[in-house]
């Protein structure tokens, strides 16, 4: 995706969505154990031990095997109701539009990258994401999994470093 940005430049911006995973619905039941926290906080006179008390979330929560799952599935819904599609060879690549018009949504985890040659459509999308999400627009792109990005689009160049990365494996 960076290289196609670069070639064809596009200028990328970066958005985190806030408690992402929380925006997930779950559809089947799951009981967890009550965290550790909470078991303090709440009374136990109608069951019979903290041991026997279990929860069932109803949102997707941080430390389920499902919540990625379910956020992609929500995330998923609405970027399709924005008119993106899926790009066959990665699924967490979306497209919409041809040319000029041409927007890219990159998703990772709960971060996401928005890419277009017009300014005024990648604001359009992040308007879009905004209506159903509560997002973070980092502005442009400079850092993503470990990966720093510099760029000139007028140049239609892009660069890619691990440098902070490799420091950090370094220090260990």
């Amino acid at each position: 995706m960076l290289a196609k940005c670069g070639a064809e430049g596009m200028e990328i911006e970066q958005c985190d969505v806030d408690t992402a995973f929380l925006y997930g619905k779950l559809e089947e039941e799951i009981y967890m154990e009550l965290p550790e926290d909470l078991r303090g906080l709440l009374e136990f006179a109608e069951a019979g031990g903290e041991d026997d008390v279990v929860c069932m979330p109803r949102r997707s929560l941080y430390e389920l095997k499902k919540a990625s799952g379910v956020w992609n599935e929500t995330i998923d819904k609405h970027l399709k109701s924005m008119g993106f599609e899926p790009v066959d060879a990665d699924p967490c690549v979306y497209t919409r539009g041809e040319g000029d018009d041409a927007c890219i949504v990159c998703l990772s985890v709960d971060g996401m990258l928005i890419a277009s040659r017009q300014k005024a459509a990648i604001a359009s999308v992040k308007a879009g994401i905004a209506e159903k999400f509560r997002i973070k627009a980092l502005g442009r792109a400079r850092f993503i999994l470990g990966i720093e990005i510099e760029y000139a689009m007028e140049r239609r160049t892009l660069g890619i470093s691990q440098k902070a990365y490799t420091e950090s494996i370094i220090k260990k």
